[in-house]
């Protein structure tokens, strides 16, 4: 896929409706036409009439700013109902002509040559109650296949790429010890699963050693710097920006691809 010099990216959305149509203003008067939400974006599940209609309601608002909105399916996204949905030539899940949803290692690039990835998934921290939770008209409220897995790296690949797009992070310190601060207060067994996740996720970032990696799922404002060494023993340097929950704080922003500058929108 051939991506416009600046794209937008937006935190998690939680099944917020009535939040969206302004974020998608804000892109919009942005002069941004393709917005990547990363995950969680909870307004698919199973394919049920109403969520349909729903999604229907977002596309005829993207359509009435000229906005693409491609989704980085999370943790708390039905990838039963993701997953029936058709595909189109760039290997996008097509809810209609406005709305997609990105693969695991699926790779776009600009006309000049700056390379994005997409590497979605992460594993609840709360599976133990999730898990056993009906959801509407009694299906579940969990998918398996929130984990990203061996074949999701490998078709990820191991080529470098100037950005990566991701529900989950990768590791670092800063964001390491704003997790331990909550970390008495999960299931250890929900705990260590959630951890095992971000150790794939950690995995793919090293794989293809982006310059920077953008991602929701941690419902925080974060921006770190850090030095790592990739699979290949090569050491490189990137940045990682974690974007907030739509409507608890710094949910969008705007990245320039070709210097990758990250520009925060006002909500």
């Amino acid at each position: 896929m051939i991506l416009d010099p600046r794209i937008a990216v937006s935190g998690d959305w939680h099944g917020r409706l009535d939040l969206a149509p302004a974020a998608i203003d804000t892109v919009a008067a942005a002069g941004v036409r393709t917005l990547v939400q990363l995950g969680d974006l909870q307004m698919l599940f199973h394919g049920t009439a109403h969520e349909h209609e729903r999604l229907r309601r977002l596309s005829a608002h993207l359509e009435l700013r000229g906005v693409q909105l491609l989704v980085v399916p999370g943790n708390h996204d039905g990838y039963t109902a993701i997953n029936r949905l058709p595909t189109d030539s760039e290997g996008v899940r097509r809810f209609d002509e406005r709305i997609g949803f990105l693969p695991r290692g699926w790779r776009g690039r600009t006309a000049t040559g700056t390379t994005v990835a997409a590497l979605g998934g992460a594993n609840s921290i709360d599976v133990s109650t999730r898990g056993q939770q009906l959801f509407e008209d009694s299906l579940p409220n969990w998918w398996p296949e929130e984990s990203i897995t061996e074949a999701d790296l490998t078709a990820l690949g191991h080529e470098p790429v100037d950005l990566l797009l991701g529900h989950d992070a990768p590791t670092s310190r800063a964001l390491g010890e704003v997790l331990e601060r909550t970390d008495h207060l999960w299931d250890p067994a929900g705990l260590e699963y959630s951890k095992r996740g971000q150790r794939m996720f950690h995995r793919g970032f090293l794989q293809v050693k982006p310059r920077l990696v953008v991602s929701g799922h941690y419902h925080l404002s974060l921006e770190t710097v850090e030095s790592y060494v990739g699979d290949d023993g090569a050491s490189f340097e990137s940045r990682s920006v974690i974007l907030n929950k739509l409507g608890l704080g710094p949910a969008n922003a705007v990245v320039d691809l070709p210097d990758l500058s990250v520009e925060l929108l006002e909500e």
